[in-house]
């Protein structure tokens, strides 16, 4: 044995040297140290290293949570209670969470052991608190995953120049946050959320400076002169005030999950810097855009907002959103997956370690996880949209129509009858209805029933529907329509919106009930360029010839004074397309004998 790694006694044992040997054992002791976790355990090479975040990858982690594409209705909340009001609601619930979410960081600073918020239930109620905390902590993350997913593929549906379903790009979304949701530590995650963070406030800002670029919001009146009609403070109902607020509320919910980040911190003693910072940026961006956006836009805001800026910026904006929608999905799958995971591998080797039964349980966890939120995902294209138009014709509307529809002077003077039904009501107009036609012509509800038909739609503009006969709706003579029934639908679906010449429909009597009333309504795209496939009336197809070649005017007006030169190809392709929709309505109109 050679004398500098020791020397030898007389019972043939090899003494190490003693500086070594005190080096070697202060190293092991240290690394043991600095290794365990109250929640980990032994964390090991071997294994992947959870308390690897830091504070600035924590308040990155923290505003990713929370900015989304779902900032965009703070300007519609804004439209309800008003610039100063809103903003002052805003500023409150900004205050109470971050008061929230500093304690999360004291509470974790008391608590080494705790986790996740089921933890904390487990301290303050024992077992019940746990599992109830527990389970609604993971529906909830795995519902907002699934929106996720849902925002994703409806993102790449803007973007995408064809006409694949949207139920691929769900499954492309699926798998996209599974592949991405996978990676096992925040440290490394966090990565991701400084790409997500980057690209989604790129696409708020585009907006909100958009929108003070344009000459009014798109589903602002096209001719005409235009100003914003923005509100310091408005005098909302009971229920559009808990709405409003509801909505600032849910912008600052990512509160659950910062148990979990806490937990993957380098030094969790940072997490009141990472906190402040995170608040600081997220309220300033809210109250940003919120002011702003509705400044320029006013009552005509769209909720989201990505509708004010039109169908160009609305591509521009989900084209530079979809990292951060991406980024989004991954987050809200990981911290429920992650949760499940060390519930599972608590107290356990597999934990931390690479083992086969380490990877299969965390694999299996973010698949499950994944899997859920994409079953939620598929079935929310209808549920939401549909839930979405009953929120905004709630059941006091209802009863408002109904009472209109019944009144004595509407029935004496709009009551028809056909062979095809006999009780129609025709042609009431705003003299006799007046809340149902400021109902259907309300933005809100418009944006509502363009996010159902994936498309910008716009009231149909027929001087009068009281000589057209009853079939028409009833077979779809317009391009789009909606369905509300008035009557009693418990247990039915309430509203749905049936796009022209495919679909036939009839609404069937109410169960459980003797009648059925059902209201229609006409949309036609708000876009004149849009192909049109449905069988129009004369007046419409001109409506559409006229507007086409106002924008065609008004843009060569801007080239004349921009000076840019006369194209010709392109004017000859104006021409011949609409050469071509005069021929195709040539060929639908059949001259009877």
């Amino acid at each position: 044995m050679s004398p500098s790694k020791g020397h030898d006694v007389g019972d043939g044992v090899d003494v190490p040297d003693t500086v070594s040997a005190i080096s070697d054992h202060i190293e092991e002791a240290y690394t043991k140290e600095t290794t365990h976790d109250a929640v980990f355990g032994e964390v090991t090479e071997d294994g992947p290293n959870y308390r690897n975040l830091g504070w600035l990858g924590t308040s990155v982690l923290m505003m990713k949570t929370q900015i989304g594409l779902g900032v965009l209705s703070i300007p519609s909340t804004f439209d309800t209670l008003g610039i100063i009001p809103g903003s002052i609601c805003l500023c409150v619930i900004a205050a109470m969470t971050t008061w929230s979410d500093y304690e999360i960081g004291v509470f974790k600073l008391n608590h080494r052991e705790v986790y996740s918020i089921d933890d904390a239930g487990w301290l303050m109620f024992g077992r019940i608190g746990r599992e109830f905390l527990g389970v609604a902590f993971v529906l909830y993350y795995i519902f907002v995953a699934g929106s996720g997913m849902l925002g994703t593929s409806i993102g790449l549906n803007a973007v995408s120049m064809h006409g694949t379903c949207t139920a691929v790009f769900v499954v492309v979304a699926f798998l996209l946050g599974f592949i991405c949701a996978s990676i096992r530590t925040l440290g490394k995650v966090s990565w991701l959320a400084w790409v997500g963070l980057f690209f989604i406030l790129s696409a708020i800002f585009t907006l909100t400076i958009a929108v003070g670029l344009q000459d009014r919001p798109s589903t602002a009146p096209a001719e005409g002169f235009w100003k914003s009609d923005y509100k310091l403070t408005n005098t909302p109902s009971f229920a559009e005030a808990v709405s409003a607020v509801s909505a600032l509320v849910f912008a600052f919910s990512g509160t659950a999950g910062f148990f979990s980040i806490a937990s993957e911190m380098r030094d969790p003693r940072l997490y009141a810097r990472s906190t402040l910072i995170c608040q600081a940026i997220v309220t300033s961006v809210y109250l940003t855009i919120g002011c702003v956006v509705y400044y320029y836009c006013g009552s005509y805001v769209a909720s989201p907002a990505l509708g004010s800026a039109g169908i160009l910026l609305k591509k521009v904006c989900y084209g530079l959103a979809l990292p951060g929608l991406v980024v989004t999905e991954t987050i809200m799958i990981h911290i429920p997956a992650k949760y499940v995971f060390v519930r599972l591998m608590r107290d356990s080797r597999h934990l931390t370690a690479n083992t086969v039964t380490h990877w299969s349980v965390w694999l299996g966890c973010s698949f499950t996880v994944s899997l859920i939120a994409y079953l939620i995902a598929s079935g929310i294209p209808i549920f939401n949209g549909l839930v979405s138009l009953i929120g905004a014709l709630l059941a006091e509307a209802i009863k408002q129509i109904r009472a209109e529809i019944f009144d004595e002077k509407v029935l004496e003077n709009c009551q028809y009858t056909s062979t095809f039904n006999k009780d129609m009501i025709r042609g009431m107009g705003h003299a006799r209805a007046p809340f149902t036609y400021d109902a259907w012509k309300s933005p809100e509800v418009l944006a509502k029933i363009s996010q159902v038909a994936e498309i910008d739609l716009d009231e149909d503009r027929l001087l009068s529907d009281a000589d057209l006969p009853a079939v028409a709706w009833h077979y779809d003579s317009f391009p789009f329509v909606c369905v509300t029934m008035l009557s009693d639908c418990t247990g039915m679906g309430t509203a749905v919106v049936l796009q022209g010449r495919y679909i036939k429909h009839q609404a069937l009597k109410a169960l459980g009930g003797r009648e059925r009333i059902s209201m229609v309504t006409c949309f036609r795209p708000k876009s004149p360029f849009v192909k049109d496939e449905t069988v129009l009336y004369t007046e419409y197809r001109l409506g559409i010839l006229e507007e086409r070649i106002r924008a065609k005017l008004k843009s060569e007006r801007q080239r004349q004074i921009a000076q840019r030169p006369f194209n010709i190809p392109d004017v000859r392709s104006f021409l011949q397309e609409q050469k071509e929709f005069l021929e195709s309505m040539l060929e639908e109109m059949i001259e009877l004998d």
